[in-house]
């Protein structure tokens, strides 16, 4: 039996944007999008995992809000990974992109134009048919990095 990775991701929003992530050319999955985030570590807890992840590859202290969306997913290569969608609604420090191809920050009804993660899908779709439109307020300015 194979065992379950996981995976927490973070769901940064600034006014009507979010933060999607476009993974490297060399990395598994490339150029696909996702949400920063990552694996847990043993007997780390998603909300520190997210808080270690976001530490390492933007650069930032995050604040760990609410569970959006929890998904299981079995890629074709057999990798099963345990996906747990944190809301982040503010972050200490300069966002700075340590890890990714791209950083972009667009608004929820634009993401059926980028080709997220099989394993994202589902959520993504769901936050663009405006299901958790509270998580997003008018009138915040965008970080600049």
């Amino acid at each position: 039996m194979t065992s379950v990775i996981r995976v927490s991701a973070g769901v940064l929003t600034c006014g009507r944007q979010l933060l999607i992530c476009q993974r490297r050319a060399e990395d598994p999955h490339p150029l696909k999008w996702e949400f920063p985030g990552g694996k847990a570590e043993e007997g780390e807890d998603e909300g520190a995992c997210l808080q270690r992840e976001l530490r390492e590859e933007l650069a930032i202290e995050a604040t760990v809000g609410v569970e959006l969306y929890r998904a299981v997913h079995t890629y074709p290569n057999g990798r099963t990974v345990a996906l747990s969608f944190l809301h982040v609604p503010t972050y200490r420090g300069e966002l700075r992109n340590m890890q990714f191809h791209t950083v972009l920050w667009v608004e929820p009804t634009h993401l059926s134009a980028y080709d997220f993660l099989e394993g994202d899908l589902a959520f993504v779709t769901a936050l663009a048919d405006g299901k958790w439109s509270h998580i997003f307020s008018e009138g915040s300015n965008r970080p600049i990095f």
